[in-house]
């Protein structure tokens, strides 16, 4: 699920808007991790991992689920 900040929020401070935010900042580092597209959602995660790359929430660690999410963003 793509989360983007609501319509009705227009204050560049919101938690929706945060979390946005946070998505668009990771989207380098994955296209670094995988320039082709050609590794799996768990590669690509267990790469995140190793690198100690935090999460969106900045909690836990990488999991296949959660670079499908930040896929959907890009």
């Amino acid at each position: 699920m793509i989360r983007r900040p609501p319509r009705s929020t227009l204050s560049s401070s919101s938690a929706a808007s945060d979390v946005y935010k946070r998505q668009v900042d990771r989207l380098p580092m994955l296209q670094k991790i995988d320039p082709d597209g050609s590794l799996s959602l768990r590669s690509i995660a267990e790469r995140l991992n190793q690198m100690n790359v935090p999460t969106i929430s900045g909690k836990g660690s990488w999991s296949a689920n959660s670079v499908r999410r930040l896929k959907a963003v890009s």
